[in-house]
């Protein structure tokens, strides 16, 4: 059900299809006009790049809307796709000396409320997303921007629109 779900041909033309920018962070991480003294500290267009060596971890298109779904997949409910023991596999922490705990391709924490979560987040040149499910509150958060490193905490803004639900 996640119509908006393709691998990220990047050659591809895709409607909706947004550019991606990188600011001052994201070029300090993937260009060389961060070493060259005087380059202002304004959005640049992010490079062409293929995706296509990390498949699972960059390599699809996908709304936020679709993310939050998949997210809302994962939750207890009756409208589950995956059943309790798959759940307990993906977020029991199998990596406890890790900050946060990592489950099977999962962190799996509370926020500073004591709220569990799951959360991942991703970034690549020109682009990032975060997915946050809060399971006892049976709410999944997604968002995505075209810029690397915007949002910088990706957690805190999750916490925040959870407080709205609450």
């Amino acid at each position: 059900g996640l119509s908006s779900l393709d691998v990220d041909a990047y050659l591809d033309l895709c409607p909706m299809r947004v550019h991606g920018y990188n600011d001052a962070a994201a070029r300090a991480l993937t260009s060389f006009k961060a070493l060259v003294p005087g380059t202002p500290n304004t959005l640049t267009n992010a490079r062409l790049t293929n995706p296509a060596y990390k498949l699972a971890g960059g390599g699809f298109v996908m709304t936020p809307s679709d993310i939050a779904l998949f997210g809302a997949a994962m939750i207890d409910a009756p409208s589950a796709k995956i059943t309790a023991a798959e759940r307990a596999l993906l977020f029991t922490p199998i990596a406890r000396n890790t900050n946060p705990p990592l489950g099977l391709g999962w962190r799996v924490d509370a926020d500073a409320k004591g709220r569990a979560r799951w959360h991942h987040a991703g970034s690549q040149e020109g682009g990032r997303a975060s997915l946050v499910v809060y399971p006892d509150l049976r709410l999944s958060i997604a968002f995505a921007s075209n810029v690397m490193t915007v949002p910088g905490d990706v957690l805190r803004p999750s916490a925040d629109l959870a407080d709205a639900f609450a």
